[in-house]
């Protein structure tokens, strides 16, 4: 019975989903052209625009690919994380990202998370990770925006590499100003202290994937690891959709500060 109800409610999805394709007539996310095909949320042109194949492991701090020497462990007592990401910061990216985030357009980010999966799924699942922890957001900001876009993505990836995830074991617990309005030395500053975790012996020993949609200069992914680390956790991986590699320079120098 129950996997009946499931085929019933998955049915009438798609048959929602179809109506509503119908009557709004779709266009592309980018674009804005007319789609023949209801669902993608893109056109051909535009899908052709942006087919990047990823990278990493990486440093997450200065992006130094792996087996190559960088400098950013120098003098520090937690390990940076290594960094896996799908494509850079293009303005097509930028938009799309920004209606996934603040649009409310779920099912863009559903189809960005798979494109990421599709180009980085295997080398990731190349190495064991007992579960995955999204870039939490506090409860006022997830309240207000409807929902967590970094939770969203976790969510495809669990159904894509099969690992758990655990949204509510990292918690923001420090409102911040949004780190996109900052400069880097700021983002550093802006995010130090800001997490916390819930349950310190679920994290002891545990291989992580922590999650997050955009990295820039690696702040807030750092001082989520960091606080992983603390807790016991035996190995943190950073997964994001995409990473800027503006202000590089920038972001070298906060070596310092990590």
């Amino acid at each position: 019975m129950k996997k009946l109800l499931n085929k019933l409610v998955e049915k009438s999805e798609y048959l929602i989903e179809e109506l509503f394709a119908f009557i709004s007539v779709p266009r592309c996310a980018d674009c804005n052209v007319l789609l023949e095909n209801p669902h993608t949320p893109l056109c051909d042109s535009c899908r052709q625009s942006f087919k990047f194949h990823g990278d990493g492991p990486v440093c997450l701090i200065c992006r130094c690919p792996e087996g190559l020497s960088c400098n950013c462990n120098d003098g520090k007592e937690l390990e940076i994380p290594e960094l896996y990401y799908w494509g850079t910061y293009t303005d097509t990216i930028q938009k799309l990202i920004h209606q996934f985030k603040f649009e409310g357009r779920q099912k863009l980010g559903d189809y960005l998370t798979y494109a990421a999966l599709d180009s980085l799924g295997k080398r990731i699942n190349s190495t064991h990770f007992d579960m995955i922890i999204p870039i939490p957001m506090t409860r006022k900001d997830k309240n207000v925006r409807g929902y967590n876009q970094t939770e969203l993505i976790a969510k495809t990836v669990l159904q894509y590499l099969n690992i758990p995830v655990e949204a509510d074991l990292l918690l923001k617990v420090e409102s911040t100003e949004l780190q996109v309005k900052l400069n880097a030395r700021e983002r550093w500053e802006n995010i130090d202290g800001a997490f916390k975790v819930a349950d310190v012996l679920k994290v002891q020993d545990k291989s992580i994937l922590l999650v997050d949609d955009i990295v820039t200069t690696g702040a807030t992914c750092f001082e989520s690891a960091k606080e992983l680390y603390l807790s016991g956790a035996r190995k943190v991986t950073v997964f994001s959709l995409v990473s800027s590699h503006e202000n590089i320079d920038s972001i070298w120098q906060q070596r310092e500060i990590a």
